[in-house]
């Protein structure tokens, strides 16, 4: 088989088997986090000294562990905690429960079969505590709700001035009314355990950090899913996923970190942006942070109103499979966004990848957008996240996109590959089904394209329709059609070898090859038309191997330059 096919099935083969290494030098992946014993702790049994507290519909009901004293509480009273310790809750009733212990001391409350609801205010409230760690025991279902009149200043069911912690096997729903599900001021960690969170405001929300492995959640959210926001600190404000199973449907974003999101696995399935008729006012993305989103593995479903994933500073993707829907920008940083490895599927999306400085160097990439496939651009957009964060809109001329690696195909309506300054392509395969309008382009351009390894297919438009660059070593080839046309485009040697065969998936002007099969000297023929029958490989319309049944002889052609143009512009190409 010919080098150029070779290297295109070759460079499949590697997609498909190659793994990930985390850069942690870069500062995104900071490793996996470390826990507490308590906090993996999966049952917490009752100790000397803890209590039961008992709630039933009349009265509740303390216990203390050796069964020697005994107080009946009328309903609707609130139990005050004042020492560290572990304290069994059961029933169904109402009441609150307000902890108070010393600043070091931990207080675990067992959720064994609970059902509980505040007649005002949190059902559970931690003024002080050294840590708070809500343990489900196995087996058990519990159920935790505020009411809608609440005259309390706190709206959350759960709030905690101190690090929380919940863990445990059994299941856990909270239902808030007028707030938040979980607040603390400090640290969140959840490890294990079933939990459904409907919240009027955010159902999980944290000062500091958040931090899930191995938990199943639900959340239904009137703002966000899973809120961590700090803005005195840049090392707080942190969403770390280990793992776990994720099905979010929020009005506003689904994580939304002031600092970082980081994601090593689980599986996601986020719904953002729901009912959200005013983006603008309450940002409707998928995963959203100030500084940067890093995503080393999982597989992760976003349908989002607004971007998809978004961090004013930093995107990067090393791993993983992620599927989006978006409205919005797939994959938006106003700074850096770089692609290593995983598999990104973009069904739609307004740009599918847009940054000030793209890099792909690995995986494999499927943009569908409405406007440009891939936006070399700086800048924030119409969106974005904490008022403290974002960067100045770059000016013109000073965007990138580099690709070195992987697999990047774009189906675009306006521009395919558009960077404002320079393009470079160094490895990978890239292919572009591009626009049909004359005012955008299949490459689109500022500065230079420098082509110096890799295989380009970008088919489009003519009005605009550029070739590789001066500065490159690979041969590039622009073949200017006389009619738009969706045949078959296939060039061959003179003796008729196959070097690309391309079905394009619309009426296409003009295609750009560029690939390390051309060699100066050498004379070309393009058909337009045919069939093949029985490839040994087809992959986006690009076919390789198997019969070849020949359309029509367009033109021939000798490379002489770096640069060659095959037919006639009807105008208006760029340089």
């Amino acid at each position: 088989m010919k080098k150029t096919l070779l290297l295109f099935a070759s460079l499949l083969i590697v997609l498909a088997i190659a793994g990930c290494s985390l850069d942690t030098t870069a500062g995104v992946f900071t490793g996996t986090p470390t826990y507490d014993d308590e906090d993996d702790e999966d049952v917490v049994t009752t100790v000397a000294g803890s209590s039961d507290i008992t709630f039933t519909t009349t009265a509740v009901t303390i216990t203390t562990a050796n069964g020697t004293a005994s107080t009946t509480l009328p309903a609707g009273s609130t139990i005050s905690i004042d020492a560290g310790g572990v304290y069994v809750i059961t029933g169904a009733g109402e009441g609150n429960i307000v902890v108070s212990a010393g600043k070091d001391e931990t207080v675990t409350l067992v959720l064994s079969g609970c059902d509980l609801t505040s007649p005002d205010g949190p059902v559970i409230l931690a003024e002080q505590s050294g840590k708070l760690i809500l343990n489900l025991a196995d087996g058990t279902a519990n159920r935790l709700a505020d009411r809608a009149g609440s005259t309390s200043d706190i709206h959350s069911v759960v709030f905690s001035n101190d690090d929380v912690t919940i863990n445990g096997t059994g299941s856990l729903t909270i239902e808030a009314n007028v707030g938040n599900g979980l607040n603390t001021d400090d640290d969140l960690v959840i490890t294990n355990g079933t939990i459904a969170i409907t919240a009027e405001n955010n159902c999980l929300k944290a000062n500091d950090s958040i931090t899930i492995k191995d938990a199943t959640l639900t959340l239904t959210a009137g703002n966000d899913a899973i809120h961590c926001e700090n803005a005195e600190s840049a090392e707080n404000g942190l969403i770390t996923i280990e793992s776990g199973v994720f099905t979010i449907s929020a009005y506003g974003d689904g994580l939304d970190a002031s600092h970082a999101v980081t994601i090593f696995d689980g599986t996601f399935m986020i719904v953002s942006g729901v009912n959200n008729a005013s983006i603008a006012t309450v940002s409707g993305k998928g995963i959203k942070a100030t500084d940067a989103v890093a995503i080393a593995g999982g597989t992760i479903d976003i349908v989002s109103k607004d971007d998809a994933i978004h961090a004013n500073g930093t995107v990067v993707v090393a791993g993983g499979s992620i599927a989006i829907t978006s409205n919005d920008d797939g994959i938006h940083a106003d700074e850096t966004l770089s692609i290593e490895g995983g598999e990104i599927d973009i069904r739609k999306s307004y740009e599918g990848l847009e940054s000030l400085a793209i890099a792909v160097s690995g995986g494999t990439v499927r943009i569908k957008a409405s406007d440009d496939g891939i936006n070399g651009a700086g800048g924030v957009d119409g969106s974005g996240t904490f008022p403290w964060g974002g960067q100045p809109r770059a000016s013109a001329g000073n965007a990138s996109l580099s690709i070195s690696g992987g697999y990047v195909y774009v189906d675009s309506t306006g521009d395919g590959l558009d960077v404002n300054g320079a393009l470079s392509i160094s490895g990978g395969v890239v292919i572009v089904n591009g626009p049909t309008a004359s005012d955008n382009g299949a490459l689109d351009y500022d500065s230079s394209f420098a082509m110096t390894g890799g295989i380009l297919i970008a088919a489009g438009s003519m009005g605009m329709a550029q070739n590789v660059g001066s500065t490159s070593t690979q041969y590039g080839v622009l073949v200017n059609l006389t009619t738009a046309s969706a045949k078959i485009v296939r060039i061959e040697t003179a003796d008729g070898t196959e070097v690309v065969t391309f079905r394009p998936s619309k009426n296409i002007q003009t295609i750009v090859i560029c690939t390390p099969e051309f060699a100066r000297g050498t004379t070309y023929n393009v058909y337009l038309g045919g069939t093949v029958t029985d490839p040994t490989s087809s992959l986006d319309g690009v076919t390789a191997g198997g019969t070849y049944a020949s359309g029509t002889l367009y033109k021939t052609f000798t490379i002489t330059a770096i640069a060659t143009t095959v037919g006639t512009s009807s105008g208006g190409g760029r340089p």
